[in-house]
């Protein structure tokens, strides 16, 4: 009897050094994902800081403009005045309107008239002209970066009721748009 007993004391405290093996095991592998945690958490607060920084300032440089081939009413850029994608836009001279009031019949003009107004912080009159862009040519190529831009603009004047229509309406009717990630991005945000 007193071996046997003797062996199931053996037993139990094999079993026991057995378990407070694994439960250190375990607590180890618990600081590491504590740790692991901390990390990945401070990479997304740098990385929340940092794409709220990029939404409030607005790109320095125009996007290419050029409407889809073929499309109606497509014509060449105007030579001249109009900055590429290489040139800042210029902000305007106090009390002079922009071109977006005067609605270009060229896509294209029509198109960087609104994107200027965008960068320049005329948020209504962007809006105006990039719907209008919408209207007149509705299947070219910048037709769906029309839309998103509608969506930054509200998102800019705090409309985010609007804003998160727009970039919706990218999402539905623009499936392959290469504005859908970001569309889809900010309308999480």
């Amino acid at each position: 009897m007193e071996s046997r007993l003797r062996q199931q004391l053996q037993t139990a405290n094999e079993a026991n050094a057995e378990l407070s093996t694994r439960i250190n095991r375990l607590e180890d592998e618990v600081e590491a994902l504590r740790s692991a945690l901390e990390v990945a958490n401070r990479r997304m607060d740098t990385l929340s800081q940092q794409l709220a920084g990029v939404r409030t300032t607005p790109p320095a440089v125009l996007p290419p403009v050029t409407a889809e081939p073929g499309a109606e009413g497509t014509a060449p850029p105007a030579a001249g005045g109009q900055p590429t994608a290489e040139e800042p836009a210029q902000p305007p001279a106090a009390g002079t309107k922009t071109q977006a009031a005067a609605l270009p019949d060229n896509p294209d003009q029509l198109y960087r008239s609104a994107y200027q107004d965008y960068m320049r912080g005329n948020y209504q009159l962007a809006i105006q002209g990039f719907q209008e862009y919408i209207k007149r040519y509705p299947k070219t190529d910048l037709t769906d970066n029309a839309q998103y831009w509608i969506g930054e603009c509200y998102d800019a004047l705090g409309q985010e009721d609007d804003a998160l229509k727009a970039f919706s309406t990218v999402l539905d009717s623009y499936p392959t748009s290469d504005k859908g990630a970001a569309a889809q991005l900010n309308s999480f945000i």
